[in-house]
C-alpha cells in the first residue's frame, strides 16, 4: 500500500528499491517493522526512510525532507546482518575464510554481506528518531504531500520543450513593458534635465562638480579660422540606441595563453596584434577540422547574418528571403542560415560565373537567381 501511494505521486520505486517488508504501529507514535538488506546500502536506507509514512490514523502520504544527523557503525551493522542471515537459514555460526580453492566472488559476498537479511527497525515520531542495528538517524523532518484526486493517472512521457517563440507577448503588452523598463532606467540613472554647478581653477588645473572631480586638466589653444563670419548652425549629440549592434569590432583566432586551446572570437577594435586580452564570454573553441585562417573568416560574416536575420528580421520557416550579391562571404553565410531555417531563398548575382557557382554549390534553382546589374528582377 505504501509503494502504491508514492507511485500515485509519480515516485516510482523499482524492484531493487522495494525493500520494506513489513511495518506496524500501536499508537501512531512508535512504528516498527523489518527492512530487507540485499548488500546495497542505498536501497536499504530508502526502505528505512519509508517508515515515516505511518504517523496518522488515516492515509496521508509523507516523505522525509531533512536529516540532521546520520550515524553508521559498520561493525555492528555487518554483525547484525550476519546474525539475521543465520537465523533465517537456521545456522548457528558464520565464518569467513579466504582460501585459494574457494570461489573469490563468494568470498567477497560473504565478507561485505552481499546477501538477503531481514533487519528490524523502530521509528519514534515524537523524538523524530529512526534506529536500526548499526544505523541511527536523528531529527528526521517529514513533510506531507497532498494526494491527487485521481490516483489512476500515470506519467506516460516527460519531455523538455524549449520555447523558441521570440515574440512571446503581443505588441501592446510589449510597448507597455518597454515603456515601464525605460521609465525605471531613467529614474535609476537620472536620465533627466538638471542644472548642476561647477568650478574650474586654471592655476591648479582642477575642475569640480558635485560627484565629479577632474585633476591636471591640460588645455590647448585653438587658432581662429580666417573667415570669422562662419557660424555654427547646429551641434547635436546623436546617441546610438541600438544596444545589440556590434561596432568597431575585430576578429581574432589563436591559442589561449593559459590552456593552449585554439579559440576564435570578437573583440572591440584590438585585434591587429600578436597578443589580445580577450573576454572569455566572446570566444569559442575552433573545430579540429578548421584552420585558424578559416575560423577567422567565419566570425564577421556569421555575426552579421545572425544580427540581421535572427535578431532583427526574426526569420521563420517558410518565409521568403532575397539576398543580394550572393557570392560574397556574408551572402553565403546568409544562404546557409536560411537553408537551416527552411526559408525560400531568392538571390541576385553580378556575373554568369557567380550564377553557376550558386547552382553548383548550393543547389539554388535557376529561376530564383536574378541579375543585380539592373532592376528587372523586381518585376520577375
Amino acid at each position: 500500500d505504501i509503494y502504491n501511494d508514492v507511485r500515485a505521486l509519480c515516485i516510482d520505486h523499482g524492484p531493487a528499491f522495494q525493500r520494506l517488508s513489513c511495518i506496524g504501529t500501536d499508537d501512531f507514535i512508535l512504528s516498527y517493522g523489518r527492512c530487507e538488506w540485499t548488500g546495497n546500502p542505498v536501497t536499504y536506507l530508502d526502505g528505512l526512510l519509508l517508515a515515516t509514512m505511518i504517523q496518522k490514523p488515516f492515509r496521508k502520504t509523507s516523505v522525509p525532507v531533512m536529516i540532521r544527523r546520520l550515524c553508521v557503525d559498520p561493525r555492528l551493522l555487518f554483525d547484525s546482518i550476519k546474525t539475521n542471515f543465520c537465523l533465517a537459514h537456521n545456522n548457528t555460526a558464520f565464518y569467513i575464510t579466504l582460501e585459494k580453492d574457494v570461489d573469490l566472488e563468494k568470498q567477497l559476498n560473504d565478507r561485505y554481506a552481499v546477501y538477503s537479511a531481514e533487519m528490524p527497525f523502530r521509528y519514534n515520531s515524537l523524538t523524530r528518531q529512526l534506529v536500526s542495528p548499526g544505523i541511527e538517524i536523528d531529527d528526521l523532518v517529514v513533510h506531507p504531500i497532498a494526494r491527487r484526486p485521481d490516483t489512476n493517472l500515470t506519467l506516460e512521457s516527460y519531455e523538455f520543450c524549449p520555447n523558441n517563440d521570440m515574440e512571446a507577448i503581443d505588441d501592446n503588452m510589449r510597448a507597455e513593458l518597454l515603456q515601464y523598463i525605460k521609465k525605471q532606467l531613467n529614474d535609476r540613472y537620472a536620465v533627466y534635465s538638471a542644472e548642476m554647478p561647477f568650478r574650474y581653477n586654471s592655476l591648479t588645473r582642477q575642475l569640480v562638480s558635485p560627484g565629479i572631480e577632474i585633476d591636471d586638466l591640460v588645455v590647448h589653444p585653438i587658432a581662429r579660422r580666417p573667415d570669422t563670419n562662419l557660424t555654427l548652425e547646429s551641434y547635436e549629440f546623436c546617441p546610438n540606441n541600438d544596444m545589440e549592434a556590434i561596432d568597431d569590432s575585430g576578429e581574432y583566432a589563436g591559442c589561449r595563453a593559459d590552456t593552449g586551446q585554439r579559440v576564435m572570437g570578437i573583440e572591440f577594435g584590438r585585434c591587429i596584434a600578436t597578443h589580445v586580452n580577450a573576454c572569455v564570454l566572446n570566444m569559442a573553441p575552433i573545430p579540429d577540422h578548421w584552420s585558424m585562417a578559416e575560423a577567422v573568416t567565419v566570425l564577421n560574416s556569421y555575426s552579421t547574418v545572425y544580427y540581421a536575420l535572427i535578431k532583427k528580421a526574426n526569420i521563420r520557416k517558410g518565409e521568403s528571403v532575397l539576398i543580394h550579391s550572393e557570392a560574397g562571404s556574408v551572402s553565403q553565410a546568409a544562404i546557409n542560415v536560411c537553408e537551416h531555417y527552411g526559408c525560400d531563398i531568392y538571390v541576385t548575382v553580378g556575373t554568369e560565373e557567380e550564377k553557376q557557382f550558386l547552382i553548383k554549390e548550393y543547389n539554388i534553382p535557376e529561376n530564383r537567381i536574378f541579375r543585380s546589374r539592373d532592376m528587372r528582377f523586381k518585376s520577375e
